[in-house]
């Protein structure tokens, strides 16, 4: 078993450092009650793992986590039951599930084909698409009729499973996701893209969720505070409200470092004075992500975070853009991923810059130009 923890450049799995090389299982334990008892130590109130981290330096975390690891854990042993006893044959049958979203009928006719056909049970990927195991190639026909009968269909053409989070329920979301990327899947079936490499996922707000930073194309909903100086009086709601200290307050008045806000909004919706608003409002497209996928041709293995190129854009130039760049690919037989490592991103940045007329100077794009 491996571990990593996340460095500060975060754009490649090339630049984590591994925690604990090749832990024997039976140490595994030992390893995860270090971790839990370092972070009960050492950490803050609500903060994560990777914060704590990234404060502490990975080196003083991998030495109190692989500290005398030989040392026997006690713990209870239990029984743990799984519907999947043992290895078994057939294929795994993946559903097509736009947004990780199925109605309460399509539920219930996907649990009737796994019983029927599978194991009894469905397992829900990373990507929201239902999998049943354990199906018989001669059945599936008979299946795929009976999931076009609920508005269904098997995952076995166009691209990966359009993932996205809660966004347009969520409290903290910024756009709606799932409307989105309804249209993008439109977009896919008009231009017949067919490359299950590809992987388009959306985030109604920077903490993304809908693990927009793993696909080849990702859209995250942003937000940028502006302040109205005769509306703040410095109370520091903000600030508390703060998830990455971005905010301070000078001369009683709310100063935001831009640098370091993540356009979440969170501090727009807690100010009490309706002081700050948002400036500007719009999606971020993020490209070239994908996971330590290597099974299968097109697949390198490597994982590596998706890398901003476009920011605070409306949703109609999302769709633009999203739809020039499937072209591309489709073009090209590729994934975004291999792609841009292929080219290089300043060179891919180039060309979403030409294509869509944007203006040179930009280097993180906007379409929409700050306001001073």
């Amino acid at each position: 078993m491996i571990f990593f923890v996340q460095s500060e450049n975060n754009s490649d799995i090339g630049n984590l450092k591994r925690l604990s090389h090749y832990v024997k299982l039976f140490n595994t334990f030992s390893l995860v009650k270090n971790y839990v008892d370092f972070i009960r130590k050492e950490g803050r109130d609500q903060e994560r793992a990777a914060d704590l981290i990234r404060r502490l330096g990975p080196d003083v975390v991998k030495e109190a986590v692989t500290d005398k690891l030989e040392e026997v854990f006690e713990t209870e042993p239990f029984q743990c039951e799984t519907k999947q006893k043992s290895k078994t044959k057939g294929t795994i049958l993946r559903i097509r599930a736009t947004n990780g979203e199925v109605s309460s009928r399509q539920v219930r006719k996907i649990a009737d084909i796994s019983e029927k056909y599978g194991l009894g049970f469905v397992h829900f990927s990373l990507r929201g698409a239902p999998e049943i195991p354990g199906i018989d190639w001669k059945d599936i026909e008979i299946i795929r009729n009976e999931l076009k009968g609920v508005g269904l269909s098997i995952l076995d053409k166009g691209i990966d499973n359009l993932q996205a989070c809660f966004g347009g329920y969520c409290d903290n979301g910024i756009f709606d996701a799932q409307a989105l990327l309804c249209k993008i899947e439109k977009i896919v079936e008009r231009l017949g893209v067919n490359n299950q490499n590809i992987k388009i996922s959306a985030s109604g707000c920077p903490n993304s969720c809908g693990i927009s930073h793993l696909s080849d194309i990702g859209l995250i909903g942003v937000v940028e505070p502006g302040l109205d100086r005769e509306k703040c009086n410095g109370c520091s709601v903000c600030i508390r409200a703060c998830r990455v200290n971005a905010i301070e307050i000078d001369n009683k008045l709310a100063v935001i470092d831009l640098q370091k806000c993540k356009n979440c909004g969170k501090c727009i919706k807690t100010c009490p004075f309706e002081a700050l608003y948002e400036k500007r409002k719009g999606i971020s497209i993020l490209v070239g992500g994908q996971g330590p996928h290597f099974m299968y041709d097109g697949q390198t293995g490597k994982t590596r975070l998706a890398e901003k190129i476009i920011d605070f854009i409306s949703d109609e130039h999302a769709l633009k853009i999203t739809e020039w760049i499937l072209k591309l690919l489709k073009e090209k037989s590729k994934n975004g991923a291999n792609f841009i490592e292929e080219i290089g991103l300043e060179s891919f940045k180039d060309m979403v810059v030409k294509k869509m007329g944007m203006k040179k100077e930009f280097k993180t794009f906007s379409l929409i130009d700050r306001a001073e």
